[in-house]
């Protein structure tokens, strides 16, 4: 399910639900976000899914947000910005106890690109990421 407005971008909307026999069970959400104007493009996407198996239980979660700004003043240059995110945490069922396959990470980027041809494309960015669990 979604909403599209035509010149600003759109916003969908995702659910399934798996099962598999009477072993495995999971809802899965997502969702985008796209919008663009006046020289931004903000581009946000999520995915939560919870699952359940007859030995563990857990949530899975990927977030993203990219934002970029481009400024026609300067030629055409785009400042961008990022977020990316996993979480995967798993529990055993019967003690709850968090499982050694579980993690979590979160990076953020920023960069400049310059305008771009048919003959090349540059752009410099730095990075962070941070392991957690």
């Amino acid at each position: 399910m979604g909403l599209v407005k035509t010149g600003v971008g759109r916003l969908e909307y995702n659910y399934e639900q798996f099962t598999r026999g009477k072993g495995y069970t999971g809802k899965r959400h997502a969702g985008n976000l796209r919008l663009a104007a006046a020289n931004w493009l903000v581009d946000g996407k999520f995915s939560l899914l919870d699952s359940r198996d007859q030995t563990a239980q857990g949530t899975f979660s990927r977030p993203s947000l990219k934002i970029d700004k481009t400024f026609e003043k300067l030629g055409g240059w785009t400042l961008q910005s990022g977020y990316l995110g996993e979480r995967s945490e798993r529990r055993t069922a019967q003690q709850d106890s968090l499982l050694p396959t579980s993690f979590q990470f979160d990076r953020y980027t920023v960069g400049l690109a310059a305008p771009g041809n048919t003959n090349y494309a540059f752009n410099i960015s730095a990075n962070q990421r941070t392991d957690l669990l």
